[in-house]
This record gives C-alpha cells, sequence and structure tokens, in this order.
C-alpha cells in the first residue's frame, strides 16, 4: 500500500510541472502593497539621464535550431527605486517559449531610481517594451508592425466584447419594458371585454323592459273592457289608441354621428320607438 502510494505521488510530481508548462505563461511577480500607479490626471516625465538596464531574454535553443522567430510585448511595473515588480504579457508570441524567457528576463531588468518622477517626486510607474527573438536584423520592422497588428486587434476585439455587453444590456432592457406594455395593454383588453358584456346586459335589460311595457300597453287596448271608439265620438276614456308600429329611420354621416328621425302619435307608439332606437344603437 505504502509502495503504491509513494508510485502516485511520484507520478505527480513529474505529470504536474509538465502540465503547467503546456499552459501560456501570462505574468510574472507581484505587486507589494505600497505599489501605486499615477492617476490620469497627473503627468508623468522620464527625465533619468541614466537608461534602464534592460536583461537581454535567452534564446530557446530548441526555436532556434528550428528557425522559429517571434516578438511580444510586456508591461512592466516598475518601483520608485527602479525594482521590476511585475511583468505582464499585453501581447503574445505565439509560442510559449518564447513568452516564458521575456518573462523571466523582465524580471531581472532595472531602471535608475527615480526614473519617472510626478512633480519632481519619483514615483511607480509601468512601462510597455517590446521583446524580439530574431534570427538576423533584417526583419525586425517586420516584427515590429506585426506588434502593432496585434495590438490593434486586441483593441479591436475588447471594443467589439464592451459592444456586445452593451447591446446584450439594452436588449435586456428593451423586452423587460415591452413586457410591461404587453401585460398593460392584456390588462386594458381584459377590461375592455368586461365593460363591454356589462353594457350588453344593460341594453338587453333595457330592451326587455321596452317589451313588457309594450305588452302590458297592448293588453290595456286589446283586453275585455276596451269599448271601440265611435266615429265622431270623444275617446276620452281610452287615451290610448290601437297599436301602430312606428317608423323609426337611422342614417350615419360620415364623421359616424347616428341620426335618428321618428313619428310620434302616442304613448304606445313611444315605446316603440324607444324599443328600435336601443336596437338600432346595439
Amino acid at each position: 500500500m505504502k509502495r503504491i502510494f509513494c508510485i502516485a505521488l511520484l507520478a505527480c510530481a513529474v505529470i504536474l510541472p509538465a502540465v503547467a508548462q503546456t499552459g501560456s505563461p501570462v505574468k510574472r511577480g507581484a505587486l507589494p502593497a505600497t505599489f501605486s500607479l499615477p492617476k490620469s490626471t497627473e503627468t508623468v516625465h522620464f527625465t533619468s539621464p541614466v537608461p534602464p538596464d534592460y536583461q537581454i531574454p535567452e534564446y530557446p535553443s530548441e526555436l532556434k535550431q528550428n528557425g522559429l522567430e517571434g516578438a511580444l510585448e510586456l508591461d512592466l511595473y516598475v518601483s520608485a527605486s527602479g525594482e521590476v515588480q511585475l511583468a505582464e504579457i499585453t501581447v503574445s508570441s505565439g509560442e510559449v517559449q518564447f513568452d516564458e524567457a521575456a518573462l523571466k528576463s523582465a524580471l531581472q531588468s532595472h531602471f535608475p531610481a527615480g526614473y519617472a518622477t510626478v512633480d519632481g517626486l519619483p514615483r511607480d510607474f509601468k512601462i510597455a517594451v517590446p521583446y524580439y527573438f530574431l534570427l538576423s536584423t533584417d526583419p525586425e520592422l517586420y516584427w515590429h508592425s506585426r506588434l502593432e497588428l496585434s495590438r490593434v486587434q486586441q483593441g479591436y476585439e475588447a471594443c467589439m466584447r464592451d459592444f456586445q455587453e452593451k447591446l446584450g444590456a439594452k436588449r435586456s432592457v428593451a423586452g423587460v419594458k415591452l413586457d410591461a406594455v404587453r401585460k398593460q395593454l392584456e390588462s386594458r383588453v381584459v377590461t375592455a371585454k368586461i365593460l363591454h358584456r356589462v353594457l350588453a346586459e344593460k341594453k338587453e335589460t333595457a330592451i326587455l323592459r321596452l317589451r313588457d311595457q309594450i305588452a302590458f300597453a297592448k293588453e290595456k287596448i286589446d283586453g275585455p273592457s276596451q269599448s271601440i271608439p265611435v266615429a265622431g265620438q270623444e275617446n276620452w276614456r281610452n287615451p290610448i289608441t290601437a297599436a301602430v308600429t312606428p317608423k323609426v329611420e337611422t342614417t350615419t354621416r360620415r364623421n359616424g354621428v347616428i341620426t335618428v328621425s321618428v313619428q310620434t302619435s302616442n304613448d304606445l307608439d313611444g315605446l316603440h320607438q324607444e324599443l328600435e332606437i336601443k336596437k338600432s344603437y346595439m
């Protein structure tokens, strides 16, 4: 059991470093708690007469034998005393060995104390430094142009990510607003349907009430106690005469106004007219 455990531990010790090396490095070093970059409103001056001491990276032998070249760019975070605290890749070469060699040499570089000043006082600062792995000096301009192109490409991709995020946020907000408007309209439609049903019930109730009044009036006219009026004799006992269907005319103008014309003769006619008017508006 102990032998198996030792073998597994030894395998992990061999495999994990190999796995770690396969991943592309991004940065090396760490910023101390007291490190602070100048603000955007502050003007940084590089007035030191002494140039920085850049450590030249070692060309990876395997890539050199295969004739591979590359270029990359690092951001160096330098303290006021001139020590490189952190090196971070901004444009990768595409080769892990080139990136690793540049990061290693960047941490070994040194700047003169007070290399960057703000209002005459030494300050921590950040500076972009390109690294070239070339087998000849002729294509240096090409690799410099390639770095510029990679920088522009990264800026474009960052802008597109911001655009997609903002567009997605606006679409989300617009979707919420549209959903609220849809719910509001659906609520109005439900309310309108309820109101329409109530009005229809009221109209139907009014028509039934008028029919009952007409039937009651007809009973008065056609009842057994009703006497037939004699020509020339004043009918003062029953002022309601025989039922006559009134004539109701409705016309609609271009402006949508409905005009109802009726001819009134007696109370029974009035009930008929009111019934026809109710029907014409339904």
